[in-house]
């Protein structure tokens, strides 16, 4: 069975943000925030994948996405994630975000294909 590649770019992502988290020291409540919000990215794009509720978890993880994008650069200000995991970060996340836009452009075109038929 091939894996969705929106799918597999997510777990990757969440498993370098979860080790980084692991091995990090200070910070705990942002350390947590990252750990669960890219959690919540996976259940979202699992959720929508699935087919439950596919415009409102898209959304919910592209959102989720844009709150991880602000808490990764507060994390490398505050030297918790080094100059190469946050960059390296932030172009998984880029390529994650570009993917939901791509799956909500598509489906809001054909919702209007849809409703002109």
């Amino acid at each position: 069975m091939k894996t969705a590649p929106l799918y597999r770019d997510t777990l990757t992502f969440a498993a370098v943000l979860l080790e980084l988290m692991e091995e990090a020291e200070g910070f705990a409540a942002l350390r947590g925030r990252l750990t669960l919000g890219s959690l919540a990215v996976v259940d979202a794009v699992a959720q929508a994948l699935a087919g439950h509720d596919r415009l409102d978890r898209i959304a919910d993880a592209d959102a989720e996405l844009c709150a991880l994008r602000a808490r990764l650069a507060l994390a490398h200000y505050l030297g918790i994630v080094d100059d190469e995991g946050f960059t390296g970060l932030v172009a998984a996340a880029d390529v994650i975000g570009r993917q939901l836009g791509g799956w909500q452009r598509r489906l809001a075109r054909q919702g209007d294909a849809e409703l002109r038929a």
